[in-house]
């Protein structure tokens, strides 16, 4: 069961940190794709970045889930890592 547990959770990590990446901060950003000169229209909704809070906070707690229960040393470092890498692209992608 632990090792079922760790191949879900991973890639839930997985598959949550490409929604992170795929996500855009505006929702008109793809405007600029096509023509640089346009200015971005102001997205007031904020949807994306709150949407982007909640697959970063469920990835953050399945690999803290992670770190409570493994027995060796390298699985708690690797999901250290990993949760602080998510929360690195979350923070550079949607706050600065």
């Amino acid at each position: 069961m632990k090792k079922l547990y760790s191949i879900v959770a991973y890639a839930y990590y997985l598959l949550g940190l490409l929604i992170l990446l795929a996500l855009q901060k505006n929702k008109y950003e793809w405007i600029s794709g096509f023509d640089p000169s346009v200015g971005l229209p102001e997205d007031s909704t904020g949807g994306s970045v709150v949407f982007a809070t909640i697959i970063m906070i469920t990835v953050i707690l399945t690999q803290v889930i992670i770190i409570i229960k493994a027995e060796k040393t390298r699985t708690k470092a690797l999901s250290g890592i990993l949760t602080l890498l998510v929360f690195i692209v979350w923070m550079v992608k949607f706050i600065l």
